[in-house]
């Protein structure tokens, strides 16, 4: 992982002493810093890449859980609930990570130019997987989190900088398990437009007849793709 990217995250970082994801000017880019390990904490991940540049962070989905250090990253394919902890940090070495949501429109449009290139066959068995970042991956990272020093820059540039990206990720070992992204079945995005659902109403009740509804499914076959 490029020093220089950890050295960005970290001056980026360095004002908050609070230990909760903020936002930055990138949109859909929230930056992560934590002096000591955190509690679980029951998030609703979106698609998007969790990158980790210093510690190591463990997120579990129903019984599945993927630890991911220094120089990997979560990929999540999927709206789905999960929850998270910072399993290694300190005040000398905080946790340092980067979130990154996909812009669904952009990862479709490059996924049409190089879909005759991709690989057919998915190899991660899960709709979330852990990556190691090489160097195109790094590099571009390191070109697109460089616009937080350079605000007036970002309505310009950062559409290519999310295009790179997703153009590596697909290009990548992974990339039939990137287009996942673009190419659920139909009940897959039911259950995630249910999950959104949850998401806008989280303060009302809402029975599972109703999300079953939202997902065009029947009630058990509802049960069964949301689990």
């Amino acid at each position: 992982m490029s020093e220089e990217l950890l050295s960005l995250l970290a001056k980026h970082t360095f004002s908050s002493h609070e230990q909760t994801p903020f936002l930055t000017s990138l949109p859909g880019v929230t930056l992560v810093r934590a002096s000591n390990g955190r509690y679980p904490r029951h998030i609703l991940h979106r698609p998007a890449l969790c990158l980790v540049l210093q510690g190591v962070k463990r997120t579990v989905f129903g019984e599945v859980p993927f630890d991911y250090a220094a120089g990997q990253a979560l990929i999540v394919t999927t709206a789905m609930p999960g929850v998270s902890r910072i399993l290694e940090a300190n005040a000398r070495y905080p946790y340092l990570g980067v979130i990154i949501e996909f812009d669904i429109a952009v990862i479709r449009d490059v996924f049409m130019q190089l879909s005759h290139r991709l690989s057919q066959q998915n190899t991660a068995p899960h709709a979330a997987f852990v990556i190691d970042i090489d160097a195109q991956l790094s590099r571009c990272l390191l070109r697109g989190l460089r616009l937080l020093d350079s605000p007036e820059a970002i309505p310009v540039l950062y559409a290519g900088f999310m295009q790179e990206l997703c153009y590596w990720l697909l290009m990548g070992p992974n990339g039939a398990d990137v287009a996942r992204i673009v190419t659920r079945d139909t009940h897959s995005m039911g259950v995630a437009g249910a999950l959104d659902l949850l998401r806008e109403k989280y303060k009302e009740p809402l029975s599972l007849e109703s999300l079953a509804k939202a997902a065009n499914l029947s009630r058990s076959a509802f049960h069964r793709k949301f689990k």
